[in-house]
C-alpha cells in the first residue's frame, strides 16, 4: 500500500522533459558550426529513449533529421548557416526539437539563436570603412562644401570654393554672394538665367539642415568648352572671380549637366553652389554626384562641422502611397500624355522595384460642377492600367474634355464627392500630379487650395508635384500667369514638390534628347514619391558620407556589406529630409538589419564619436554665422524642416 502510495506521489511530481541548448548564442553567418545538444528524461526522471527530430528554419537543418536518442537520453549535431547559399541565414534562427514518449506524448522545444551578419555593422560603421569627406572652405571662410575625398582639386577665393573631381568628372563652385529677387524661386531663376540657356529646367523647394530656404535645379546647359573653363565664365556672370584658380588641367568639354543650388540665408546674402558634368559622362552615378555637391546636403557655414552617426533598423513592409493625377484632358494634351505613356515604363519600373504599397488614381480638369465635362479614375494597383490612361483607346483621358481647365475645382470635387474607389487611405502618403498646359481657371487659389489639403490630411505628408506651363510662357489654350504668379506653381513650392515643364512633353516627333529629357522630369518626379516613402534619418546626411550595409538583400547576388546606391538596385535618398528607400533586388528582406553610416552637419559642432546616440560640445557662436541654435545638428522633422 505504502510502495504503491510512493510511486504514485513520484509520478504525479515528474513528467517527461525535453530540453535544447545550442553553443555559441550568436553565430556567424559564413557558414561557422554550433554545438545543438537536445536532451531529455522520462516522467521517472531516467534517460529518455527513441528518436527526435531536430530542424531550424534556415541554415543546414532546414530539411529537418531524425535522431537516435543515446543511453544518456541525448543526442548532439551541427548547425551551420551561410547567407550565401540560404537567404534566410540572418538576423534570428530557431532550432526546434519534437520527442514522441513512450507514453505516446509529444513534447517541443525551441531555441531561438542571433545570427552575427557578416561584417554588416563593420562594414557600414567601423571608422575605418567610413566615407572620408574633405571640407572645402574660402578664404576668408564663409561657407564651405563637403565633397568625397577621392582626389579632388580645389582652390579657395575670397567668396568661396571651386572644385574639380578627376574620379566622378563633377566640378563645382560655391560663393556667397548678394541676394537678389523678391522669393528663393526668383533668386533661383535670375540665377539660372545669368549661367546661360537652361533647357528643361525642373525645381524642387526646401528647407536645408539649418533652416533657410532653398531651391534646387536641374537643367542641361548647350554650350562647349572645356568644364573649368565654363566654371570661370559663370562665376563671373554671378558676380564671382573671373578666374576660380584651379589647376590648369585639362577638364571635360561641353555641353553640360547643371544642377544649381540657391540658399537664402537673409535679405543680404545668399549662397549659390552650380555643379556641371559633361553630357557624355552623365549616368546614374555622375547625376549622384552632382546632387551630392548641389542637393543642398553639403554646404554649410565655415564654422559648421560634421557630426559622425550610425543608425540601426529593420526592413519592414512597404510604406502604403496614394499617387493621384490631375490630367488636362483638353484638346491641345494629346501629346503631352502620349509622352507620359512613353516614358511612364520608368516609373512603373522604380515604383515595382521600390515594392510599395502604391495606387494610382486620376481626375480630369473637367470633373467640376455642374456640367462634370470630364472623367474620374477609381484607384488601382495596377501600374500597367494606370500607363494605359494615357494611351488612346480603352481609358484613355482623351482630348475631348471642358476647355476651361480647373485643376484646384476638379481635385476638390473629387475629395468632396467620395465617389466609389476615389478615397484616400488615411495612412498614406500623398502625392499629387498636375498635368497641363495651362494655367488654372479656377476660383481657388494657391493659398486657399493649400490649406484645404491641410485641412483634408492633418496626419498625412501631402507633396504636391506637376508637369506644367512655365510662368509667364504660352504652352497651349492661353498664357500661364507671371513668375511668382502660377497657381499650380506655388502650391507645387509650398508642398516641397518637383516642378517640371509641359513644354518638354509636347514637341512631336520626340528626339532622343527630348526623350531623355522627359525621362529625367518623370525620375525626379518619381524619386520624390519613392523616397519621401523610405525611413526617416534621425539626421539629415550629407549625402557623399552615407554608407550601406544589410544582413540580407532579397537577390543575394547583391553586395550586402556595402550596398550600392542605385534607383535600379540599390539605396536612393532624398537630401531634402533625409529619407532613404531601396530598390531592385538590393531591397532588404523584410525583417533584415539595416546600418546605415554618414555625417550630418552640428552648428559650430566638434564631433564626439558615439555608434548609438551621437553627441557634440558645443563651441562658442562666432559673431554673424547665422541663424541656428548651438549644438544642434537636425530637428529631424520629416517635412525637411
Amino acid at each position: 500500500m505504502c510502495a504503491f502510495a510512493a510511486s504514485t506521489c513520484r509520478v504525479a511530481e515528474l513528467s517527461d522533459e525535453l530540453r535544447v541548448s545550442v553553443s555559441p548564442r550568436v553565430l556567424d553567418d559564413d557558414g561557422r558550426r554550433a554545438r545543438v545538444i537536445v536532451a531529455t528524461n522520462d516522467a521517472y526522471g531516467d534517460p529518455g529513449s527513441g528518436t527526435v527530430h531536430v530542424s531550424s528554419s534556415a541554415g543546414s537543418l532546414r530539411d529537418g533529421l531524425d535522431l537516435v536518442l543515446g543511453p544518456d537520453g541525448s543526442v548532439e549535431t551541427q548547425l551551420t548557416c551561410e547567407a550565401k547559399v540560404d537567404p534566410d541565414c540572418h538576423d534570428a534562427v530557431t532550432v526546434t526539437a519534437t520527442w514522441r514518449t513512450l507514453t505516446g506524448a509529444t513534447l517541443q522545444k525551441r531555441f531561438a539563436l542571433t545570427l552575427h551578419t557578416t561584417d554588416a555593422f563593420v562594414s557600414a560603421c567601423a571608422f575605418a570603412n567610413r566615407r572620408v569627406l574633405k571640407l572645402l572652405a574660402g578664404a576668408p571662410p564663409v561657407v564651405q562644401l563637403a565633397v568625397l575625398d577621392d582626389g579632388v582639386e580645389s582652390a579657395p577665393n575670397p567668396l568661396g570654393t571651386a572644385v574639380w573631381s578627376p574620379a566622378n568628372r563633377v566640378g563645382a563652385v560655391a560663393l556667397n554672394l548678394p541676394t537678389r529677387g523678391e522669393s528663393p524661386s526668383d533668386e533661383e531663376a535670375l540665377v539660372r538665367d545669368a549661367i546661360g540657356t537652361a533647357v528643361n529646367p525642373v525645381t524642387q523647394t526646401f528647407t536645408t539642415w539649418d533652416g533657410y530656404a532653398a531651391v534646387r535645379s536641374t537643367f542641361d546647359l548647350d554650350v562647349t568648352g572645356d568644364l573649368k573653363g565654363r566654371l570661370d565664365t559663370l562665376s563671373a556672370a554671378l558676380g564671382g572671380p573671373a578666374s576660380l584658380g584651379l589647376p590648369a588641367t585639362p577638364s571635360r568639354p561641353g555641353p553640360f549637366k547643371v544642377e544649381l543650388l540657391v540658399v537664402r540665408h537673409d535679405a543680404q546674402q545668399s549662397a549659390v553652389v552650380v555643379a556641371l558634368t559633361d553630357v557624355a559622362a552623365a549616368s546614374e552615378a555622375t547625376l549622384f554626384d552632382l546632387e551630392d555637391v548641389a542637393g543642398g546636403s553639403a554646404l554649410a557655414f565655415a564654422t559648421d562641422r560634421p557630426v559622425d552617426h550610425c543608425e540601426v533598423f529593420s526592413s519592414q513592409q512597404g510604406k502604403k502611397v496614394d499617387f493621384l493625377w490631375v490630367v488636362d484632358d483638353s484638346c491641345s494634351m494629346e501629346a503631352s500624355q502620349t509622352a507620359v505613356a512613353t516614358v511612364g515604363s520608368t516609373a512603373v519600373a522604380r515604383i515595382q522595384g521600390a515594392q510599395l504599397d502604391f495606387r494610382g488614381g486620376g481626375v480630369s480638369t473637367g470633373w467640376y460642377a455642374p456640367h462634370y465635362a470630364g472623367s474620374y479614375r477609381p484607384w488601382t494597383s495596377s501600374l500597367s492600367q494606370m500607363l494605359d490612361w494615357f494611351t488612346p483607346g480603352g481609358l484613355w483621358w482623351g482630348t475631348s474634355g471642358n476647355g476651361d481647365e480647373r485643376g484646384f475645382d476638379a481635385l476638390l470635387t473629387l475629395l468632396d464627392e467620395k465617389r466609389p474607389g476615389t478615397e484616400f487611405r488615411s495612412d498614406s502618403e500623398v502625392h499629387i500630379i498636375f498635368l497641363s498646359d495651362t494655367r488654372d481657371h479656377s476660383p481657388v487659389t494657391a493659398d486657399e487650395m493649400k490649406r484645404e489639403l491641410d485641412r483634408r490630411f492633418p496626419k498625412q505628408h501631402v507633396v504636391v508635384s506637376g508637369i506644367v506651363c512655365p510662368e509667364g510662357h504660352g504652352c497651349g489654350d492661353d498664357e500661364e500667369d507671371a513668375p511668382g504668379m502660377g497657381k499650380y506653381h506655388q502650391l507645387i513650392r509650398a508642398t516641397g514638390g518637383v516642378l517640371g515643364s509641359i513644354e518638354v512633353f509636347n514637341p512631336t516627333p520626340v528626339s532622343p534628347k527630348v526623350k531623355q529629357q522627359q525621362v529625367d522630369t518623370m525620375n525626379l518626379i518619381v524619386g520624390s514619391v519613392v523616397n519621401g516613402a523610405g525611413y526617416a534619418l534621425q539626421y539629415r546626411p550629407i549625402t557623399p558620407s552615407v554608407r550601406v550595409a544589410v544582413s540580407a538583400t532579397v537577390d543575394l547576388r547583391c553586395e550586402n556589406r556595402d550596398v550600392p546606391r542605385s534607383r535600379d538596385d540599390g539605396w536612393d535618398l532624398d537630401p531634402r529630409t533625409g529619407r532613404i528607400a531601396f530598390n531592385g533586388r538590393c531591397l532588404p528582406q523584410l525583417g533584415s538589419t539595416v546600418v546605415v553610416s554618414y555625417q550630418s552637419w552640428a552648428r559650430y559642432g566638434t564631433q564626439v564619436h558615439q555608434t548609438t546616440k551621437p553627441v557634440f560640445v558645443v563651441a562658442v557662436p562666432p559673431p554673424d554665422a547665422g541663424p541656428g541654435d548651438a549644438g544642434v545638428a537636425d530637428a529631424g522633422l520629416p517635412d525637411g524642416g
